[in-house]
């Protein structure tokens, strides 16, 4: 058996030329099937080669989607097809996709085409900025058309056929009667000129040098003529869209923001002005647009202007409608009243002014009106200042600040029945105490938000002046009997008391029955009136001066110190404060006491128990005491200083008051 082996092999130890042949035949075999794996219609390469055209496209639809929502974010969502532009494209996508910006008559939008590793992507943009439609081409085969112009009907196109590998060897027409084109395996551009009717379907084919035939369709639905616009300052177009379809109708609204109105508005068409005729529509007064029938190009232009209101130079003077101004610190508030002057128009048009130019002005300092204009339907609101120095004011003014009233306080007098803002300056003789509707012995004639450094209207008149003025000095020496100087060399001036220039508030005193005089200055002066009928032996107030007629109800006595600066209470500079007394009036001039109304001092008329009158100045500066007066008239708080307080600075005038300092 052996042997016989031997003979059919050979005595040779190698591979026979069989067995090779059959390792060869196997190899072969799967050598097949490998390549067929990898390069068959559905082998590896080719749908790896597949995958990655795929993430290609997917690529640039990513990134164009992203590019087209930052847009929006960056103009706040107002972003529109005239945002999207070839410069824009540039900086937004990568130069690996060799973005281009295509227009053309035949779509309602702007086509975006995208080239990489031969994969071409095409997206048309919507006027919404939305991907509307998405084309890839991964063949080497290219097709392209453009629109021409819209003639009877019919709109001429021309097409642009390449395949730069296998070239194109014929193009077959729409029409069967129309000859095919047929070339020899072209592989530069082709160009054909056609003409298509809107709506129509319109298919050619294509045969390539490898003998593949490729339909493309043709079918333009609609014609679009482009929109431009160029609009003035402040001037927004409802209508976003950058394109009008042929034959449709265009509308838009013209409108303007903040204070502009438009002053000019013209539209074209082809070339062509377009009225108000017919069902077109352009109105500059409402901005209105409508074009019935698009057949050209069409062209916006808008014009605005800025609406002010211009008003002339103010005036103020003691008529109204004056034509100059009184001088400063001229006019005498008892006697006259000023009023403000001036003219305020919008277009040529009287504005509204608030508050009315016809409400006088009852004191210095700076007043604020509102003016109110209309034109073509928008309202232009300004803001006008006018300060008023014309009021005389008083002379020794000191840099001193009550502040405002405020609801606490007010709460607080109201609760102990000594308030009733009481504007017409009404007098009765019923005690707030026992009747809500009570006058006498309540203070009044400001309310939450009024300043205490302002007077007020009373009874007796207005008083002429605001402010805080000197009431008593002094100079001091030293040791060594040298009056005191300050570093300018000058006399040092010590401030013992001030005294509020004007009226801040009134005061209702009714005479009723014989002590109503001495409850009224037990009252006013915070129950310290050093009088002697209100005293009894040991010193105290009798009792009979603290309450009311019904031997029961105690009458509250006023606390000044609502008076006091804040600032200058803090530092020290503030012993109290009261009202103006008797002896205090009588130390100072008749020209220093006339304020131009009456007031009330604290002090009752002592010469004669049963007269029972409180002091008084009236509106000449005279002191008087009259039996029985009845009256809502103005009172004056006087601030006493501490030791030490001087004049540090100012030169005592309403613009540049004293400044105190302190030892």
């Amino acid at each position: 058996m052996k042997k016989n082996i031997q003979k059919l092999y050979g005595k040779s130890k190698g591979i026979t030329l069989i067995a090779l042949i059959i390792t060869i035949i196997i190899l072969v075999i799967l050598a097949g099937v490998t390549i067929s794996t990898l390069t068959g219609e559905n082998g590896l390469l080719v749908r790896a080669k597949q995958a990655k055209k795929a993430h290609i496209q997917s690529e640039m639809m990513e990134q164009l989607t992203l590019a087209l929502n930052e847009l929006q974010v960056d103009k706040e969502g107002n972003a529109s097809l005239d945002d999207v532009t070839q410069e824009w494209i540039n900086t937004v996508i990568s130069k690996d996709y060799n973005s281009q910006i295509k227009e053309d008559a035949s779509f309602d939008g702007k086509m975006v085409v995208m080239n990489k590793n031969d994969v071409t992507g095409k997206f048309l943009i919507s006027q919404k900025l939305e991907i509307s439609k998405t084309e890839y081409n991964v063949s080497t085969l290219e097709f392209e058309y453009e629109t021409g112009k819209l003639e009877n009907g019919k709109v001429k196109i021309l097409m642009k056929i390449t395949d730069k590998v296998n070239g194109i060897t014929q193009i077959d027409y729409p029409d069967p009667s129309e000859k095919p084109l047929i070339m020899n395996n072209r592989k530069e551009p082709v160009g054909i000129d056609y003409s298509v009717e809107l709506g129509k379907e319109y298919k050619f084919v294509i045969t390539t040098g490898d003998e593949n035939k490729t339909e493309k369709i043709i079918k333009i639905d609609d014609y679009y003529y482009n929109i431009t616009k160029d609009l003035g300052e402040s001037s927004v177009i409802d209508n976003k869209a950058t394109k009008a379809a042929y034959n449709k109708t265009y509308e838009a609204t013209i409108t303007t923001e903040g204070n502009y109105t438009i002053t000019g508005l013209t539209v074209t068409m082809d070339g062509q002005n377009v009225t108000t005729y017919g069902n077109n529509i352009v109105d500059i007064n409402t901005g209105k647009i409508k074009i019935e029938k698009v057949t050209g190009d069409i062209d916006i232009k808008v014009t605005t202007k800025k609406l002010e209101i211009i008003t002339t130079q103010a005036y103020v003077n003691t008529t109204q409608n004056a034509t100059s101004s009184a001088n400063p610190n001229s006019v005498d508030k008892s006697q006259y009243k000023l009023y403000v002057s001036f003219i305020a128009t919008l277009e040529g048009q009287n504005c509204t002014i608030e508050p009315p130019l016809t409400q006088a002005i009852t004191s210095n300092g700076k007043y604020t009106y509102t003016i109110t204009g209309t034109y073509q339907g928008k309202t232009i609101t300004t803001i006008k200042e006018v300060t008023v120095d014309q009021y005389k004011s008083a002379q020794n003014l000191v840099a001193y600040d009550a502040g405002e009233w405020t609801k606490n306080e007010i709460d607080e007098l109201d609760d102990k029945k000594l308030y009733d803002y009481n504007e017409s300056n009404t007098v009765n003789g019923k005690f707030k105490l026992n009747d809500d509707s009570g006058l006498n012995f309540t203070f009044g004639g400001f309310k939450v938000g009024n300043s205490r450094n302002n007077s007020v209207r009373s009874g007796g008149g207005t008083a002429t002046y605001d402010g805080w003025q000197l009431l008593k000095t002094e100079t001091k020496t030293d040791e060594n009997g040298n009056i005191i100087k300050n570093e300018d060399g000058k006399d040092r001036i010590y401030v013992t008391k001030i005294v509020h220039a004007g009226s801040s508030e009134n005061f209702v005193c009714a005479y009723t029955a014989g002590y109503d005089m001495y409850r009224a200055e037990y009252l006013l002066s915070n129950g310290k009136s050093t009088s002697s009928y209100l005293l009894n032996t040991e010193g105290t107030i009798k009792d009979e001066f603290k309450v009311l007629n019904d031997g029961k109800t105690t009458i509250n006595t006023r606390n000044w110190d609502m008076y006091k600066d804040k600032i200058l209470d803090k530092k020290g500079y503030i012993k109290e404060v009261h009202l103006m007394t008797y002896k205090e009036a009588s130390n100072i001039t008749e020209n220093n006491r006339n304020i131009g109304s009456y007031y009330w001092l604290e002090n009752v008329n002592t010469t004669s128990y049963y007269e029972s009158t409180l002091w008084i100045i009236n509106n000449k500066g005279q002191l008087h005491t009259t039996s029985g007066v009845t009256a809502c008239w103005g009172i004056r708080p006087v601030v006493e200083m501490n030791d030490g307080v001087y004049i540090a600075s100012g030169s005592g005038t309403e613009s540049d008051p004293y400044v105190l300092g302190k030892d």
